[in-house]
């Protein structure tokens, strides 16, 4: 199954994780997860915001360490 789900993860917290779990469980094995991160346009409140870069890299990371 394909699974698409999105945010702007300026914080990627114990929810975020939570829900990128149950996405890959609902997946299954064969399936494919998509994940969409908010651009900067999107982000209502800028204040605070980190990099686009910097929020995709936290969820490559947490993904490649729960592999």
């Amino acid at each position: 199954m394909k699974v698409c789900l999105g945010g702007t993860f300026n914080y990627l917290h114990k929810g975020h994780k939570c829900l990128i779990q149950k996405a890959i469980e609902v997946a299954g094995e064969n399936g494919s997860l998509y994940i969409g991160v908010t651009t900067k346009k999107l982000f209502k409140n800028k204040k605070g915001m980190k990099p686009f870069e910097y929020r995709k890299k936290e969820i490559e990371q947490y993904l490649f360490s729960e592999g």
